[in-house]
């Protein structure tokens, strides 16, 4: 936004892009016309999407853009973006939900944030957002469900606004059936009164732990189970502070030496609300 109160959007990009055994070539800008690729998809480099409008500006700018073929999937590599929205009085609202993160073999295997959807900073007028993703498999520690994720904000009467991200993961499967977790579930929420007023809230369903003899049992959020020769379960982990909270439904951590992962996190929300002025 300039001095005189108007909305601009602009980007740029740089770097190289090496195809095959063609020559290293530096990334168009602008970006090149989409290129199709047999057997393969449609191959974007320097994609850049912007909007304008009055109170508002947004610039996304994606190195590398892939629409496979056979899949319908979409890769992007080198993704940045930035929006900017006037007029938002009654706070700056923030937060994201997502499914799962695993570290596995001290860092050397990841898996990142599955479902990840954000919360806009001037909300969606109340309207919930939704991102699922199928499950995925970390191989040699765990076989991770479906994740749903949720994301929401409100602004109501005299100054009045809420922030609200939900997760929810259908199960996780430990060392090859060694443990079964289900009702994995998690809502980070931040309010604001009229008075102005700010309140934090996280809520968990109840874990469901079953056992390779069927055995099942229950783990309220706040407790903590070891499993011997497995590792550690958390449930319900909260972080507070003035204006945003997070929550994990579960937190895994496995024994030194087990195959595989060292923190599993599941069924993550995080939600923030900044008062202007």
């Amino acid at each position: 936004m300039d001095a005189a109160g108007k909305y601009h959007a602009s980007s740029s990009i740089g770097g190289t892009l090496k195809i095959g055994p063609l020559p290293e070539a530096p990334l168009p800008d602008p970006g090149s016309t989409p290129i199709p690729i047999p057997g393969v998809g449609l191959l974007s480099i320097g994609h850049s999407n912007s909007t304008v409008k009055a109170g508002q500006a947004y610039n996304q700018r994606i190195a590398v853009l892939i629409k496979l073929d056979a899949s319908g999937s979409t890769v992007k590599i080198g993704r940045a973006g930035s929006m900017i929205v006037g007029k938002v009085k009654e706070g700056v609202m923030g937060g994201s939900a997502y499914g799962s993160t695993v570290t596995a073999l001290n860092g050397v295997v990841t898996s990142g944030k599955t479902a990840l959807l954000g919360v806009p900073c001037q909300g969606t007028n109340g309207n919930w957002l939704h991102r699922n993703t199928a499950g995925i498999n970390v191989p040699g520690v765990a076989a991770i469900g479906a994740t749903n994720s949720a994301t929401m904000g409100d602004r109501g009467p005299a100054g009045a606004a809420k922030a609200v991200a939900r997760n929810s993961v259908a199960s996780i499967n430990l060392g090859g059936g060694q443990l079964v977790i289900k009702g994995i579930s998690s809502e980070a929420r931040v309010e604001k009164s009229s008075s102005g007023k700010i309140t934090t809230k996280a809520t968990f369903g109840v874990l469901k732990l079953t056992d390779p003899t069927g055995t099942t049992r229950d783990l309220f959020p706040g407790q903590t189970l070891e499993i011997p020769g497995l590792g550690v379960i958390s449930a319900g982990k909260v972080s507070k502070s003035k204006y945003k909270v997070t929550a994990s439904a579960v937190y895994i951590e496995l024994l030194p030496g087990t195959p595989g992962a060292t923190i599993i996190k599941l069924g993550n929300s995080q939600a923030s609300l900044v008062p202007t002025g």
